[in-house]
C-alpha cells in the first residue's frame, strides 16, 4: 500500500516540479496521510546520505483504537511508511517504532533506516 502511494505521489510530484524524496515525503506524503484521517504526520528529520527519517504520527488511528499494549502496536502504519520510503529511496527501509500511543506515549514515533 505504501509503495503504491509512493508511485502515485511521484507522478503528482513530477507535475509540481518536485524530485527529491524528502520533499515528496514532506509535501505530499505527510499531507495526504494526514488529510485521509490516519493521523497527523510530522517529518522530524529526513536525510538522503545516509538514508534516515524520523517520523512522528499524532492521533494515529491504529493505536488510538488499540487496547493498552506493552510494546509498539503500529503494524499497518509502520508497513505503509516502510513501503513508501523504500520505493522513493530505491532501497529497503525498515522502521523501528520507538514510541507508541498504545503504550501510553503521546504519539507514535518511527525511526527509518536501510535494512542491513
Amino acid at each position: 500500500m505504501g509503495a503504491e502511494a509512493a508511485v502515485e505521489h511521484k507522478k503528482r510530484a513530477e507535475a509540481l516540479g518536485l524530485k527529491e524524496p524528502d520533499k515528496i515525503t514532506r509535501i505530499l506524503g505527510a499531507t495526504i496521510f494526514t488529510s485521509i484521517g490516519w493521523g497527523s504526520m510530522q517529518i522530524e528529520e529526513f536525510t538522503l546520505n545516509p538514508p534516515y527519517a524520523l517520523i512522528t504520527v499524532y492521533n494515529n488511528f491504529e493505536c488510538e483504537t488499540a487496547s493498552a499494549s506493552k510494546k509498539p502496536y503500529s503494524q499497518l502504519t509502520r508497513g505503509v511508511i516502510a513501503g513508501y520510503l523504500s520505493h522513493l529511496l530505491g532501497l529497503e527501509m525498515v522502521l523501528n517504532e520507538t514510541e507508541c500511543i498504545a503504550k501510553g506515549d503521546p504519539y507514535c514515533r518511527f525511526e527509518c533506516k536501510p535494512r542491513k
